[in-house]
Parts: structure tokens; C-alpha cells; sequence
């Protein structure tokens, strides 16, 4: 069934709309972030979108919100890249090829270092934003003159 809402989002795939978010994400703005990894989690349902996410390189972005402080921003990118292994895996199972990892071949790797996921950097977020409690609105985000001061 569509609806409304799937026809924005075919539509602003079509529209050449995706290349600019993935490109707003990488600004260093934490709402912006935000922002942009929920349209790219709307997106993502759909398969022409999940495409061209991929194509614009939007993965390795989306890996890089992973890696954010602030945790709508995680949890967005997240939801957005599970879509698109989803997605992946399905067209995997129905085409017989399977996958014996679990992971998806056209998904890029993340680097392990000691264990540990390194996650490509979107932009400096450190001094901007604090923990659960601390800082401005928004569970730590500091905007505006606020964001200056350092730590």
C-alpha cells in the first residue's frame, strides 16, 4: 500500500534530493546531523531510495553518524542502515547467493582497531557536546553563541 508519505519519498529520491542531504550530514551541526539521518532513515525504505543512497555513498555517511555522541543522531543512522542491509539481505536470499556472514558485500567493512569499531569521521563533535544532562537542550547539544565555549 502507498501512501502519501512513500510518494514524497520516491519523489524526493527521483528529484535528486539525497546527494544534498548526504552532503548536510557531514557539516558539522549536530541538528543538521540529526535532521538528515532521519530523512536518510525515511528514505531508506524504499528501493529505488536505497540505491541511490548507496551509489551517492551514503553508507560510509551513515557510519559515520553511527559514531555520533548524541544519540538520536546514532540511533537514526542506525535504524536508516539496517533498511539498507535489510534490503540487501533479501535481494541476497532471493537471489540464492545468501550471505554466510551475515553482512552485506556491498556494504563497506568498518575498520577494527583493538576491537573496536572505527567509524568514519563526519566532523569535529567533541566540544559541542556534552553527555545526558550536561550542556544545552536537546540532551547536550549546545548551539549558537552557547557552542564557543568549550568544555
Amino acid at each position: 500500500m502507498h501512501t502519501c508519505t512513500d510518494e514524497n519519498e520516491a519523489s524526493i529520491g527521483a528529484k535528486g534530493g539525497i546527494p544534498p542531504i548526504l552532503a548536510a550530514a557531514k557539516l558539522d551541526h549536530m541538528e543538521l546531523q540529526a535532521q538528515c539521518a532521519r530523512a536518510l532513515r525515511n528514505l531508506s525504505v524504499l528501493a529505488a531510495n536505497q540505491s541511490v543512497i548507496r551509489e551517492e555513498g551514503g553508507v560510509a555517511v551513515l557510519q559515520g553518524l553511527e559514531g555520533s555522541r548524541v544519540d538520536r543522531v546514532r540511533t537514526q543512522a542506525s535504524k536508516a542502515l539496517l533498511n539498507l542491509k535489510a534490503a540487501a539481505d533479501a535481494a541476497a536470499a532471493s537471489a540464492g547467493t545468501g550471505s554466510t556472514d551475515g553482512g552485506d558485500a556491498s556494504m563497506p567493512k568498518p575498520d577494527v582497531e583493538d576491537g573496536v569499531v572505527q567509524a568514519p569521521t563526519v566532523g569535529p563533535l567533541d566540544e559541542r557536546i556534552g553527555g545526558p544532562g550536561e550542556g544545552g537542550a536537546g540532551g547536550g547539544i549546545e548551539t549558537g553563541a552557547a557552542a564557543g565555549g568549550g568544555s
